[in-house]
């Protein structure tokens, strides 16, 4: 779980049934709690999310390792909530703003 003010959180889920499963899953609130945003990581079967760590509200990065499967383990991010796909690798523009 990451606070990223007191009203913006973040939080990667967690299957406590299945701890071993691959779990895409994160949820986050921009009203301090009051409502919570289901989320998933598109792309990413057989991934596990290791921990989450969020910029703002919209923005996010989400280490991936795998399960199982052949797909890329590495740091997902989004720059729009996760409206739009979550992608692996993205978080190089980032580096290159800078």
């Amino acid at each position: 779980m990451h606070a990223v003010t007191e009203n913006v959180v973040w939080a990667s889920a967690y299957d406590g049934t299945n701890p071993t499963a691959a779990n895409q899953e994160f949820t986050r609130t921009v009203d301090g709690g009051n409502t919570w945003l289901p989320g998933i990581v598109n792309y990413a079967t057989g991934l596990s999310n290791a921990m989450l760590f969020a910029l703002n509200s919209d923005t996010a990065f989400i280490p991936m390792y795998r399960v199982s499967g052949s797909k890329p383990q590495g740091i997902y991010n989004t720059f729009d909530a996760g409206v739009n796909r979550i992608c692996n690798r993205c978080y190089r523009r980032i580096l290159q703003l800078g």
